[in-house]
């Protein structure tokens, strides 16, 4: 009976939950608030920020690599001891290729190194995919984070020139087929190369060049505790660059690349092609998301934006978040991403997992259902067992079973007159049957026929006082529960007489004998019969 009555519980308890996950999924909803989008946008630029410093340092650390290539810094030092004391104007005119061909072959030499060793991650990731021993980044080292060769090598000469002045002279360019520029000094071009001279130390910053834009690191080099030389190491800001860093965002998110001039409006994007997010960008007017709520804000334009504010933006058929923060920059440059949220896919996918939800939900709640029905159906079962043991319990003929029936709470005798019940004779029943309400309805009938006599005068003094106890004992349990109706004696007799007569006819050669019992508040005569 507990395990039934735990499947019972279980089962409403499935039924009550899933019941409340499908009405609260049903009405729950992704809103639209300054709130929740700020925080969506802080949490994705927060995973960004460890993204992007693991780019840094692995630049830093491949530039480390590239200084400490002995046959780079032995090429540089030999270059440099032949422009010591030039004088300025004279750089440019010392281009020739033959006393500068070792640097560049010596970097050459280093990017294709660094190319094999990258080539060998790659295949063993591709080999730990395929055992799923590990994941990619388990694999591929820091050092390598890019999972590709620097897209820039420079090599400088930092050269101490007549007048007194530090010049980092360009060298070599690292990348077959390249026209070689060396002769001309460009610490006055880039932040990062006056920034090595004036500290010794490594830079990392923005380089344009070739009309392109790179993420470099401009790392010193080192000789008797004297800076001989620079290498310049850059990544490309590509399409490719874009996808490294967009791997990390959820569906509805994406990142737009962009690089500009210090005070300047107009904004160079990665990559340049036209897709609707850059269009959306560049032609609408946004709304601050702090003052989206209120629906009061006057609209601005892209060039007006604020970095780290979040600012939201509705067409007819998409409404967009985003926010823009800065990666570097210095006096010249600044390159930086717009974090952009397509709220509209987002609703979508909220929408999908609800359905799912739903789906799952109805299906347990059928579950439910089906454990419910079970439920009922073995309680319902146990039920009708118990009370069919107990109409076999009084109809035993056992003073005790009818007394402990007769004080069962919620049992009525006349729900049970419907059942015909047989006494058990050493486990088998008789073929008679007896109705439960004929045994206890005719003591209380107010008509007497004189067909019955009140007593037998073969009765013995014992039966005879035997059976005025049981009269007393009646009509006292009468009265305590409240029935003052007069009874006499005789008609006591005549009507317990009656009862007997009827009982003979189903039962002969049975002894029958009365208890006095209440029932449903009501004194009753319960007979008990033996053979």
């Amino acid at each position: 009976m507990h395990r039934i009555k735990a499947m019972g519980l279980i089962s409403l308890l499935v039924i009550c939950f899933t019941v409340a996950v499908i009405i609260a999924s049903n009405m729950a909803a992704p809103k639209i608030s300054a709130d929740n989008i700020a925080k969506m946008q802080t949490r994705s630029q927060a995973v960004m920020n460890e993204k992007l410093l693991n780019a840094e340092t692995s630049l830093t650390k491949q530039g480390q690599l590239a200084t400490e290539d002995v046959k780079i810094v032995q090429a540089i030092s030999e270059v440099r001891s032949k422009l010591l004391t030039t004088k300025a104007d004279e750089l440019k005119a010392r281009t020739n290729n033959k006393w500068n061909e070792s640097i560049f072959n010596a970097l050459l030499a280093w990017r294709n190194k660094q190319t094999a060793a990258i080539n060998l991650e790659v295949s063993k990731r591709n080999e730990a995919e395929r055992s799923k021993a590990a994941t990619a980044q388990d694999v591929f080292s820091l050092t390598n984070w890019w999972k590709r060769t620097p897209d820039l090598a420079l090599a400088f000469a930092v050269t101490p020139l007549i007048d007194g002045t530090q010049a980092s002279i360009l060298i070599a360019y690292g990348a077959e087929g390249k026209v070689l520029r060396a002769g001309k000094s460009y610490e006055q071009n880039y932040a990062i190369l006056k920034n090595v001279q004036d500290t010794n130390t490594p830079q990392i910053g923005l380089f344009p060049w070739d009309e392109k834009m790179y993420i470099a690191i401009a790392q010193p080099v080192i000789q008797d505790n004297v800076l001989i030389g620079q290498i310049v190491l850059g990544m490309e800001l590509s399409r490719e660059t874009l996808e490294l860093f967009s791997s990390i965002l959820p569906p509805h998110m994406s990142l737009r690349m962009y690089y500009k001039r210090q005070g300047e409006t107009n904004t160079d994007f990665v990559p340049a092609d036209q897709d609707k997010i850059l269009q959306t960008l560049k032609s609408n007017s946004f709304v601050l998301a702090s003052d989206y709520d209120a629906g009061t804000s006057d609209k601005i334009a892209l060039a007006n934006v604020l970095n780290n504010k979040t600012y939201i933006s509705e067409t007819d058929d998409s409404t967009m978040a985003f926010s823009r923060f800065r990666w570097m920059w210095d006096e010249t440059w600044e390159v930086g991403f717009y974090l952009v949220s397509d709220l509209n896919h987002a609703s979508e996918t909220w929408n999908k997992f609800r359905t799912q939800v739903m789906i799952i939900g109805l299906l347990m709640l059928i579950f439910g259902l089906l454990g419910a029905l079970a439920f009922t159906s073995l309680y319902q079962k146990r039920l009708n067992e118990l009370k069919l043991a107990l109409l076999e319990a009084i109809s035993s003929g056992n003073p005790l079973d009818a007394e402990a029936f007769s004080c069962l709470p919620g049992i009525e005798g006349a729900n049970l007159g419907r059942y015909s019940i047989k006494p058990i004779d050493e486990g088998k029943a008789n073929d008679a049957s007896i109705d439960l309400k004929v045994l206890l309805m005719d003591i209380d009938e107010t008509a007497d026929t004189d067909d019955v006599p009140a007593d037998s005068e073969t009765a013995s003094e014992s039966d005879k006082a035997e059976m005025k106890a049981l009269y007393d004992t009646y009509m006292a349990k009468r009265h305590e529960t409240g029935n003052d109706t007069p009874m006499s004696y005789d008609q006591f007799l005549r009507r317990i007489n009656r009862n007997i007569e009827k009982l003979k006819q189903t039962h002969p050669n049975t002894e029958i004998t009365f208890n006095v019992t209440v029932l449903n508040g009501k004194a009753v005569l319960t007979p008990a019969l033996k053979k």
